[in-house]
């Protein structure tokens, strides 16, 4: 396959690298072994206990970060093909907005793993079957698992938030069935922000006909609790309560901890799939994910069904990733990592009064300078004004 080299030493015909970026299977992290999916095949030990297999290549973990990380709703194999798409002279002038958008999923996606650029560079093409089978299979597992746990968390969650409300006792953690607009506190929660939920004929309509929601139009979990604000939209949005980042990055003991770090952190999502801090993509996919558990659907379709979570998490996308917005959303992602990634966002500040060792150079500087400046004054002779007054 024509494709350029990306400088790699592997050679086509080789076994891909792990994970990441490690050259082989074996010096992977056993920690990460823990995460499978559902379809992983199991064997038989010697005393007829099934043990879970150890996965043959590091793709399915590959699909799992892409669902997490990047993008969840689109198949990897058109992630790739788009790019390879791009290759030709010329095409990538004439794409959409939407094959731009997909093409920024695969530079996103190589970016945050690597070895999988290389893979895509140097594989040969009867491997690409294989390859688009176990990404979309790790993307498909991942979203499912975080959907179930959502499941039942959010319950919790607005039980927490909302202890007041005398629609409480119609929610059930295990039965869909009577959240979404049927229910007046999480109808509340997902009605448009343009629309009146104390209305009584916007209820009538939303229950009647749910897709009068649309996917371009925002929620009120977006907003904190009685915080939204009508004349400046822009304020406290997606900074929502219920927004379950902490619950499916760093763990369901740690969505309600100030800090957001659980004690089992070292298995989590975020740790898992290396990430360092939130991107516009992880965040897009948080508030699709916490939509669907506020709903009264039962299967989480990417496509089809009343609701369109795909079109929802890309308008989210489009709006976090417009350069007319880039000062708001990257004071939107300093919020959410000051939360969830503490250490790892004050690794990352500019602000050199915070920074000890900087004052420390610049004290060292100083008195190195005042040390230079007194030598220089012992041997430069009388001043000037006092040269004259000797003559």
């Amino acid at each position: 396959m024509p494709m350029p080299s990306s400088g790699s030493s592997l050679p086509p015909s080789s076994d891909p690298p792990s994970r990441y970026s490690s050259p082989t299977v074996e010096d992977s992290d056993p920690a990460r072994k823990r995460v499978h999916s559902p379809v992983d095949e199991d064997e038989v030990g010697p005393h007829g206990r099934k043990r879970r297999k150890s996965p043959a290549t590091p793709w399915r973990d590959w699909g799992r970060t892409c669902a997490r990380v990047v993008d969840a709703y689109t198949d990897p194999k058109i992630i790739i093909n788009t790019y390879l798409k791009a290759l030709m002279p010329g095409t990538s002038d004439a794409f959409s907005d939407m094959q731009q958008r997909v093409l920024e999923s695969y530079t996103l996606l190589t970016k945050h793993i690597p070895a999988l650029g290389e893979y895509v560079s140097e594989a040969p093409v009867a491997k690409f079957k294989e390859l688009f089978k176990e990404l979309k299979e790790g993307q498909n597992s991942a979203r499912q698992a975080d959907t179930n746990s959502l499941k039942y968390a959010i319950v919790d969650m607005i039980r927490l938030q909302f202890p007041e409300s005398p629609a409480l006792c119609s929610l059930d953690r295990k039965n869909k069935a009577l959240r979404g607009f049927r229910n007046d506190l999480t109808g509340e929660l997902l009605c448009p922000t343009t629309l009146d939920w104390s209305d009584d004929s916007v209820r009538e309509k939303l229950r009647a006909a749910p897709n009068l929601a649309s996917t371009t139009s925002w929620p009120r979990f977006f907003y904190p609790k009685d915080r939204y604000n009508p004349t400046d939209i822009a304020e406290g949005l997606l900074r929502g309560e219920l927004l379950a980042y902490k619950l499916i990055y760093t763990g369901p003991s740690s969505w309600d901890k100030p800090d957001g770090i659980s004690r089992n952190s070292r298995y989590c999502n975020a740790r898992l799939a290396e990430m360092q801090q939130v991107t516009c993509r992880s965040l897009a996919y948080v508030a699709t994910q916490t939509r669907f558990a506020l709903s009264s659907g039962e299967t989480n379709q990417k496509v089809g069904g009343p609701f369109d979570n795909t079109h929802f998490f890309w308008h989210l996308v489009k709006f976090l990733e417009d350069p007319d917005f880039e000062e708001e959303v990257q004071d939107l992602l300093h919020w959410w990592n000051s939360r969830l990634f503490p250490g790892e966002d004050e690794l990352g500040s500019n602000d050199k009064t915070m920074d000890s060792l900087a004052l420390l150079k610049t004290q060292k500087a100083a008195k190195r300078a005042a040390l230079q400046n007194a030598t220089n004054c012992q041997h430069a002779g009388p001043p000037a004004i006092l040269a004259e007054e000797l003559d």
